[in-house]
């Protein structure tokens, strides 16, 4: 048992060394490379990195999980975050410079709280909904997190318009990528004394 939990610890924890891995830093993908290593062929070793880490597994979101698998540092744009039903029930306004992520795509629209799946129409009128503010042949990525550490995460890339003839399930995740820049608040950046040149 201890050893099952501490390979799937180590998934953890090689998952959140990619975040940073990301940086490019060399001590952080040498540190990758040994715990999948360690996960693959050593369980003793799997298990005292298990001890050394002390790290529960609920202590790693589903989010964390979106943003590592795929690839992105939500720091760069930002992001909004709403449930997908939510999200359409109310006058939400999304900011399309930032990542737009939709949780429970599956079931969006249904408001009975008795069923378990969305339908085409549904989500043609969640389509229609953000066109708003995202061109139809906008990418988007559906996501779902693995289960085990030996499944790979769901990504799939999509135009908007392709998204109600796609196949979805209790655990996809909708995430929308900007689709616009980011502009600076100059009047805010006058009265800091600073610049868009003195940002990078």
């Amino acid at each position: 048992m201890l050893r099952a939990a501490a390979q799937f610890l180590c998934f953890i924890a090689i998952t959140a060394f990619s975040v940073m891995a990301m940086a490019n830093s060399v001590d952080y993908k040498q540190r990758l490379h040994t715990l999948e290593e360690a996960l693959k062929s050593n369980s003793a070793l799997a298990d005292n990195i298990f001890q050394e880490l002390q790290i529960e597994k609920g202590n790693m979101s589903a989010e964390a999980c979106l943003w590592a698998d795929v690839g992105i540092d939500p720091g760069g744009s930002g992001h909004q975050s709403f449930e997908a039903s939510q999200f359409m029930f109310y006058k939400h306004t999304p900011d399309p410079t930032t990542h737009l992520l939709l949780w429970q795509i599956g079931i969006a629209g249904e408001h009975t709280l008795t069923e378990f799946h969305t339908s085409s129409d549904r989500l043609q009128v969640l389509v229609e909904q953000l066109n708003e503010w995202y061109p139809l042949q906008h990418e988007v990525i559906l996501y779902e997190a693995p289960n085990l550490p030996t499944q790979a995460p769901r990504i799939e890339r999509i135009s908007l318009a392709q998204l109600p003839f796609s196949q979805l399930s209790s655990i996809t995740t909708l995430l929308i990528p900007p689709a616009k820049q980011l502009e600076f608040n100059h009047q805010i950046l006058a009265k800091l004394g600073i610049t868009a040149d003195d940002l990078g």
